[in-house]
């Protein structure tokens, strides 16, 4: 058997899948330090079956899985596979090639398969028994493991010995021995006990199994006779419904009658009514037109009155136009006179503004005169103000100086003031960089708190989880209780549903008509009154008591159906039915006009049922005359306010008969047809909510687990963001580290500023002495400058007061021109007077014309006015006429109206006594109709007491049982039994099955018992067994084991001393082993006292001795020679290629000698930083190159 392949995908550094073909002989695996070829060993030692996340370098199992790279995502599942060929058939499997594989993920789920079919872990353990791999083999050879078997104590170093001597396996065999045989004694003890319980409840339940015998013996035969009085009494309760079936058709034909001779009574009290109404119509016409005709009278009255009225305002008008003309006449002299007074006033005006315009032009000469004055005085000005410019020049010439060396100390002020800037600048840099010091330092502190914060809330989230699995147990426990009670809902449903379709509570006569009419023997059978109705749950008991034994009835398409239907019954003697032709029934229903009704009153028992109008009249025919009340109180208050007239029935079934009988008592629930069908609908509806509720539940169910997922989702999600906030916290840290260097810098900035500012102070003290040599001069050139400003000052005082004559001057000219412009206006005023007088004159003409036509169109409206007036008189004398022979045709009508009324008292009278003739017969009718239901209700309790006492339907006790001879004496015998019961106290009638269980169940354990003391026996024997072949077996291994040991040793030590020795020879599957070794020329007491090379070497010798007499189908070795020096690493190499002709070897190595002898070399880089990548390299063909 040989190692073909290794598989890895998502294994530490392996994130791709990444495939290493091996071939036999020696194949070496190289790479520098950090490259991950020590990850190929853990992956091997991984999937065949290690379980110490310690052994696999990490701290715990999901470490094995690859955990990302800053441009790599983390991966969700490692898987490695591990394919063998297996032609020699070295492992116990029917394969040529077998495949071992393990997947884990970050849930922590583990997935085992053997050739991609999912094991467990066990069965992969099983597989590699004794073949030197798996995890206690010596298959993987670590460096850790060379060190530790030499430093290992004497016991600890069993575990490779017993894999190579071969015991393993026998040793696996004995402890699931000695485990089966634990569990053997644990069981005999533990039955022994149940056995001794049973054995004690076996003498009680005896006596209880033999009482429940004599019990169910008694019930049996109280059963068998009280059926057969039910079958007796329900023989005497059909004759009597039939008996009274007859009374009842009797009296119906009577009311028929009545009903008729009351119909043609109130059809013609309905055609006088018609007439009356309309009379009534007409007259009311006749009142109507009367009064419209009187409302005409005074509209037109109203018009005359109007006309009259505007008369008198036209008269009103023609005088106040003929006063207006006078007044027009008088005003036009008054404007004649004014035009003449104004135009004498324009002329004085005209004569005023002439002479101001002469003295203007007197005062614009002289103005000329000062103007020309005042350019004299300017030219002067002028001189001095040149000699000002020229010393301005001399002076400066110094003020530059002076500037310059202002500049200088300005800009060394300037420079000084930056300074400051700058050092305030740094200040507050260095008062940022310290508070962002101290932010990154609470930040810092954020991050760490953040950190704890992550953990209590994935410590918060591990308990919603446990919560979340509580509630998900629960949930599935509700689940279960909900399937129960919907399951006992439907094996109820399913019975109510079986009577139903029986026809259970009919008569066999009933049952035979609707048994024939649904195999087609009767035509026109529409169905019983209970299956054509349907009513509301309340009202339930109320219409089914009121019914009675009518519930029964059947009805049918028309009366040719019915008398079929009672032929065939007669015919074939199946009893007697009462049938509801369609075509024939009529409804009867209660005069609402006349009912009275009390407190509690819920409806005519007809309204209360709602059925396929077809069947309406029916259903009105046999309850439209009955009441139905909340209680007994009301209905008895409710019957006599209608005079008993009516049947009352309670919402509970109790009756107010009509004629005043009360009928009542005790009703059990769903004791009738109708109840039965109301379950059946409640049951139905009740199961549907119920399926709701389950599969509601089952939702729930899902949700949960989907919310478990998530939980689990958030867990991974937290410990992803603890990963994330260790990494801040190690940026914070360096940012803290960054912030304080940068702060050190500022600081040493801020001292090489505070020595430049103090240079610039010392150039501005030497600049300002200069400065004030040079003010000294300038002061000179001022004071010149002074004496010809004050000359300057004179000569513009002579030309501001010379400017002072011209203002005046100018102000004289500017009040004479507005006095010119004001007279003008006063003219022009004068003369728009004038013309608005001769407008107003031509306009008075006008308007006198304009009042004498409205004089001659007013008169003519009064004219036309009063002719209006003479017409509507003649109109309103017209409508008196109408009017009085409106009023005599009233008259007629009112009397003709009286007479018809007289006539609709007598036939009144006719129908109350027809009325009270057939109430009678409705008492007599429902008082039959109470006895029958009075029978039919005696019979439903007795058919409900079979059901709830012996579960048995009416149908099955006819066909299994018989009426006794003599109910007399039956009746006696099951109060005689009734007393026999009673005395016998409390039955468990479970007793006598479980005593039966019990009994066998002793029996079984008992032979359980003896059972397991046989396997007892035979397994000590086995254990026995076994320990004796593996010491034999040990004890010879362990011989040749040393003597390959100790050539070994010389091999690679060219000379030296080395064995091994049992601590204890005379237990040698518990005794520890101990190594001596001593190199050539060494005396060694103590294997602490060889070196780190020779410890290595001869720990190597011991793993190569066991696999030259136990060859490993492979062995991997992972740098176990790296302790040794170049001599030895030969030495190491050349014995390699000795083992490689049995065993197949893989050599995890950097030195040189080992990688010299491999047939194959595969180097393992990590070009991408945390990516393990393989690379391979054929030796034959670079020696071939070579």
């Amino acid at each position: 058997m040989q190692l073909k392949s290794l598989e890895l995908q998502g294994f530490k550094s392996f994130p791709d899948k990444t495939v290493i073909n091996f071939s036999g002989g020696i194949t070496a695996i190289v790479g520098p330090n950090g490259s991950g070829k020590s990850n190929i060993s853990d992956a091997i030692r991984w999937a065949m079956g290690e379980t110490s996340s310690k052994s696999l370098r990490g701290v715990k199992m999901e470490d094995i899985i690859f955990s990302g790279t800053k441009t790599r995502k983390p991966v969700g599942f490692a898987q490695v596979s591990l394919n063998f060929d297996n032609t020699d058939g070295d492992l116990p499997i029917d394969f040529a090639e077998v495949s071992i594989s393990r997947r884990y993920y970050r849930s922590g789920e583990s997935e085992y398969y053997i050739n991609s079919n999912q094991v467990r872990l066990k069965d992969i353990q099983d597989l590699l028994r004794d073949t030197g791999l798996g995890k206690d083999g010596y298959s993987i050879i670590s460096q850790g493991a060379v060190t530790q078997i030499i430093t290992a104590k004497s016991s600890e170093r069993r575990t490779i010995f017993e894999e190579a001597a071969g015991i393993a396996r026998f040793k696996y065999k004995k402890e699931e021995s000695e485990r089966k045989l634990s569990q053997t004694q644990d069981n005999i003890v533990r039955l022994s006990d149940i056995i001794s319980e049973l054995s004690e409840r076996l003498s009680i339940l005896e006596k209880q199994s033999a009482k429940a015998r004599k019990y169910l013996d008694l019930y049996e035969r109280k059963k068998l006779l009280d059926i057969g009085l039910w079958i007796s009494t329900a023989d005497n309760s059909e004759k009597i419904l039939s008996n009274a079936e007859k009374v009842l058709n009797t009296f119906s034909s009577d009311l028929k009658k009545a009903e008729e001779a009351l119909s043609c009574a109130e059809q013609e009290t309905e055609k006088l009514e018609e007439e009356i109404r309309k009379l009534t119509a007409e007259i009311e016409n006749f009142r109507r037109s009367g009064t419209e005709k009187e409302k005409l009278i005074q509209e037109k009255n109203g018009k005359i009155l109007v006309l009259k009225n505007d008369i008198s305002h036209t008269e009103q008008n023609l005088a106040r136009i003929k006063a207006l003309t006078e007044e027009y006449s008088h005003r036009e002299d008054e404007i004649k006179n004014r035009i003449e007074t104004e135009t004498k006033k324009l002329e004085e005006k005209l004569e005023n503004i002439k002479k101001l315009e002469e003295e203007y032009l007197k005062i614009a000469e002289g103005e000329r005169q000062l103007s020309d004055e005042e350019k004299v005085s300017l030219e002067k000005i002028v001189s001095l103000r040149n000699a000002i410019s020229e010393y301005d020049g001399k002076l400066s010439g110094k003020k530059a100086e002076a500037a310059e060396f202002s500049a200088l100390i300005f800009s060394d002020s300037e420079r000084s003031g930056a300074i400051e800037l700058e050092k305030a600048a740094l200040a507050k840099t260095l008062a940022e960089w310290e508070k962002t010091l101290k932010d990154k330092k609470e930040k810092l502190v954020e991050i760490t708190e953040k950190e704890n914060s992550c953990k209590n809330k994935l410590a918060g989230y591990e308990i919603k989880l446990g919560t979340q699995r509580e509630k998900s147990s629960r949930l599935a426990e509700e689940i279960r209780s909900a399937e129960m009670d919907l399951n006992n809902k439907k094996h109820r449903l399913k019975l109510l549903e079986d009577l139903e379709k029986n026809n259970e509570g009919f008569s066999g006569s009933v049952q035979r008509v609707l048994a024939d009419g649904k195999r087609g023997i009767l035509k026109g059978i529409c169905g019983t009154i209970a299956s054509l109705i349907k009513v509301e749950k309340e009202h339930s008991v109320a219409i089914e008591t009121a019914l009675g034994a009518a519930i029964q009835n059947i009805v049918t398409e028309d009366q040719n159906s019915a008398k079929n239907a009672i032929f065939h019954l007669k015919n074939n003697k199946a009893g007697r039915a009462t049938f509801l032709p369609v075509d024939t029934i009529k409804g009867r229903l209660i005069d609402k006009k006349v009912l009275k009704t009390a407190d509690g009153f819920e409806g005519i028992a007809s309204e209360l049922v709602s059925c396929d109008d077809k069947y309406r009249n029916i259903i009105d025919n046999l309850l439209g005359r009955t009441l139905v009340v909340n209680n007994l109180d009301n209905a008895a208050k409710t019957a006599k306010l209608n005079g008993f007239s009516y049947k009352t029935v309670t919402s509970d079934g109790q009756v107010v008969n009509a004629g005043g009988s009360l009928t009542g008592g005790s009703v059990g629930k769903n004791i009738g047809i109708l109840s039965r069908q109301n379950e059946i609908e409640e049951l139905g509806k009740t199961i549907k909510k119920l399926e709701e509720n389950h599969s509601q539940k089952e939702k729930e169910s899902e949700t949960l687990k989907e919310e478990l997922n998530r939980a689990l989702l958030m867990v991974e999600g937290i410990k992803e963001e603890i990963s994330l906030t260790e990494k801040e916290k190690l940026q914070a840290e360096m940012e803290i580290s960054h912030a304080e260097d940068f702060s050190s810098d500022i600081r040493s900035q801020i001292s090489a500023l505070e020595e430049e500012e103090k240079a610039a102070r010392k150039r501005i003290f030497e600049q300002r002495e200069k400065s004030e040599k040079i003010s000294a001069e300038s002061k000179e050139f001022e004071e010149k400058l002074s004496r010809i400003r004050t000359d300057i000052t004179l000569a513009e005082k002579e030309n501001e007061t010379l400017k002072s004559k011209q203002e005046t001057v100018r102000e004289r000219l500017n009040k004479k021109n507005i006095e010119i412009v004001n007279a003008k206006n006063e003219a022009e005023s004068i003369r728009s007077e004038i013309d608005r007088a001769s407008g107003e004159k031509i306009s008075g003409e006008e308007k006198k014309k304009s009042f004498e036509t409205e004089l001659s169109e007013e008169e003519a409206k009064i004219e036309s006015f009063r002719k209006k007036i003479d017409e509507i008189e003649k109109e309103i004398s017209e409508l008196r006429n109408s009017l009085e022979e409106t009023e005599t045709e009233t008259k007629k009508k009112i009397e003709e109206r009286t007479e018809k009324e007289k006539r609709i008292s007598s036939l009144r009278e006719e129908e109350k006594e027809t009325y009270s003739v057939k109430e009678k017969l409705i008492r007599e009718i429902e008082k039959t109709e109470a006895e029958k239901s009075s029978v039919t209700e005696k019979l439903s309790t007795m058919q409900n007491h079979l059901w709830d006492e012996y579960e048995i339907t009416p149908t099955e006790a006819r066909e299994n049982y018989e009426a006794p001879e003599n109910p007399r004496e039956a009746e006696e015998e099951v109060a005689s039994l009734k007393n026999k019961i009673r005395l016998l106290g409390s039955v468990n009638i479970e007793a006598i099955e479980e005593y039966a269980d019990v009994k066998e169940r002793y029996s079984a354990l008992t032979s359980q018992v003896e059972d397991l003391s046989d396997a007892k026996e035979k397994l000590l024997r086995i254990i026995d067994g076994l320990t004796r072949d593996m010491e034999k077996l040990f004890e010879t291994q362990f011989k040749i084991i040393n003597s390959e040991f100790e050539k070994a040793f010389k091999e690679l030590f060219d000379g030296g001393e080395a064995k091994l020795t049992l601590v204890d020879s005379e237990n040698p599957l518990e005794a520890g082993i101990d190594i001596y070794a001593a190199p050539p020329g060494k005396v060694i007491n103590n294997m602490s006292s060889l070196s780190g090379g020779e410890q290595a070497l001869t720990s190597i010798a011991l793993y190569f001795a066991i696999l030259k007499i136990h060859p490993a189908p492979f062995c991997l070795l992972d740098e176990i020679e790296a302790a040794l020096d170049d001599v030895n690493v030969s030495r190491f190499a050349e014995y390699l290629t000795r083992l490689a002709g049995n065993t197949q070897l893989i050599a995890i190595t950097h030195r040189r000698g080992t990688m010299e002898i491999a047939d194959r070399l595969y180097g393992v880089t990590m070009r991408e930083k945390g990516v393990s990548r393989i690379l391979t390299i054929n030796v034959d063909e670079i020696e071939n190159d070579a």
